[in-house]
């Protein structure tokens, strides 16, 4: 079984099945992208449920074990696993709900720097330099003071934590100045349509959405009327 004790399995799903013919390594799925994938898959089940075309809604047990299906995974090894959640923009904090994904690396460096005094214990170990940065420090060191410049509009590559951010307070606003449902954000259609338009936009779900995006807009609020 994987080494639990690995501290980028927290940010992996497995079922026991091995990689493909490697009988070493397990499937890995990625939380982001799990729950990212059910988000769609309970609007899609809301649709249908309206509709009347479908008796009940799939539990989320269901939807877990069809997301395995679905997604691709990604080799159980803590290097592989490590690149990806390294860019994956469904593990940003903005988007997953929770700094899960920069506690993490923070456990890795440490899990680095104690395999380092294990092996060389009696050779002084200089101060490790960061092999894996969280996406928001990364956000932080590449972007411009605008982090949507004319340059960065236009590409079709992933974007960083910070543009992420504006992207999720902005979608945030639109939904609230509409008086548009947060069920909005989980509607299968809305996926589809960012995905064709906007493929490096990851939106966040009804629930983080009206959850701390919201209070951060809020309280930005709050403070401009007390300055």
């Amino acid at each position: 079984m994987p080494n639990k004790r690995t501290a980028v399995w927290q940010l992996f799903d497995r079922d026991g099945t091995h990689f493909g013919r490697n009988k070493t390594h397990f499937n890995a799925w990625c939380h982001g992208c799990l729950k990212n994938w059910i988000a769609g898959a309970t609007g899609d089940d809301v649709m249908i449920s309206v509709e009347g075309s479908q008796s009940r809604r799939r539990t989320e047990g269901e939807m877990k074990d069809r997301a395995r299906q679905v997604l691709t995974p990604v080799l159980g090894k803590v290097n592989v696993m490590k690149n990806h959640a390294h860019g994956c923009p469904y593990l940003a904090p903005v988007v997953f709900g929770s700094n899960l994904c920069e506690r993490v690396f923070e456990q890795m460096q440490m899990e680095m720097q104690a395999n380092k005094e294990n092996i060389l214990p009696s050779t002084p170990v200089p101060s490790p330099q960061p092999s894996v940065s969280s996406p928001l420090k990364r956000a932080q060191s590449f972007a411009t003071d605008s982090s949507f410049s004319s340059a960065s509009s236009g590409s079709r590559g992933q974007w960083t934590a910070k543009q992420q951010e504006e992207f999720a307070i902005d979608f945030c606003k639109l939904l609230v100045a509409t008086d548009t449902s947060w069920n909005f954000a989980n509607n299968p259609q809305t996926h589809r349509f960012f995905a064709k338009y906007r493929p490096e936009a990851a939106i966040p779900n009804r629930r983080v959405l009206s959850g701390h995006i919201l209070d951060k807009i809020s309280a930005d609020e709050e403070a401009k009327i007390t300055d």
